[in-house]
């Protein structure tokens, strides 16, 4: 089967900005832009960049909010929170959270894309990173009303390194912690995310350098840091629903990660759907040969929801 991609071309068309206000975020904004994305010359998007959302240890994060363009609607939208792959240490929210744009805000979801803690050679990321998921929620909370989020139907989206933080929200314990996000993600969809740190590192020559980098060593080496950070280790009956695709040709994220997380949420009673994709290689997002997953991932929100997304 060829590996044939179907490409989004986004173009953008500068509209009047807007002016920031206070309530949008208590924190400063470093460029933002209100915009109109076209995705194949159909769907229509405003997109409002670079807002910075967090400056926890002094190192400002910014991200994008993708919405549907004004149709007249008041009613509060679903979030997808996209997050980003490149192993913990490359890349950013541009790409990918364009990328989930282009599929789901035609389909009435807004997409909010934050950038997060990169890894670097003697630099480990956790559990920084997964600081700056909470300040992203966090974020969402606390700007709803400004930009139409329904904070109660919040989902993280993400693949490869971004698919295993995406199931580490999914399985956060309840806290009564002052510090913790208010709002917890109600669905999950990983696409060919890491579940289990200690077997990634046995079974993937290719991913285990970049893991290693995340946690500044061997799993092994870093036992309570590592079960902290495996999202099949933390399943519990509170995990979210979760849907997984995962290429049966991976070499870089074995498929064996998502069977895994698969057993434990069975185990544990959690709703859940995996589906595999014949030799499909690691990075194929919502398209593998004639096959489009991104209706699949719409459904799926709309039965663990209960309704769909204003269209």
């Amino acid at each position: 089967m060829s590996h044939r991609r179907r490409r989004h071309a986004l173009r953008i068309e500068p509209l009047e900005p807007r002016r920031p206000t206070a309530s949008m975020s208590p924190l400063p904004i470093a460029r933002q832009e209100t915009a109109l994305v076209r995705s194949n010359d159909s769907a229509r998007a405003r997109v409002d960049r670079d807002i910075i959302y967090t400056a926890a240890g002094g190192s400002a994060r910014a991200l994008d909010v993708y919405r549907p363009a004004a149709d007249g609607s008041t009613e509060p939208r679903p979030v997808l929170l996209a997050l980003h792959g490149g192993g913990w240490r490359r890349f950013s929210k541009e790409g990918f959270g364009g990328a989930v744009a282009a599929e789901f805000v035609p389909r009435g979801q807004i997409v909010v894309a934050p950038n997060y803690q990169l890894s670097g050679p003697r630099r480990p990321s956790w559990p920084r990173v997964l600081d700056d998921l909470h300040a992203a929620l966090r974020w969402i909370d606390e700007n709803a009303e400004v930009f139409g989020f329904d904070r109660d139907r919040v989902a993280a989206i993400g693949e490869s390194a971004g698919g295993h933080l995406a199931a580490l929200l999914g399985t956060e314990p309840r806290s009564t912690s002052p510090d913790a996000p208010r709002i917890r993600v109600d669905a999950v969809i990983d696409l060919q995310g890491p579940a289990d740190l200690f077997t990634l590192d046995e079974e993937s020559r290719a991913g285990r350098a970049a893991l290693r980098q995340l946690l500044g060593g061997p799993p092994r080496l870093l036992p309570e840091a590592a079960r902290a950070a495996s999202p099949a280790l933390r399943v519990d009956r509170e995990t979210a629903p979760m849907l997984m695709i995962h290429g049966t040709g991976d070499t870089i994220v074995p498929i064996s990660q998502s069977r895994r997380l698969a057993r434990a949420l069975a185990d544990a009673g959690v709703f859940h759907q995996t589906i595999e994709v014949p030799r499909a290689p690691h990075g194929f997002r919502f398209r593998w040969g004639d096959r489009d997953f991104a209706g699949v991932v719409a459904a799926f929100l709309e039965k663990v929801r209960g309704r769909p997304a204003l269209g």
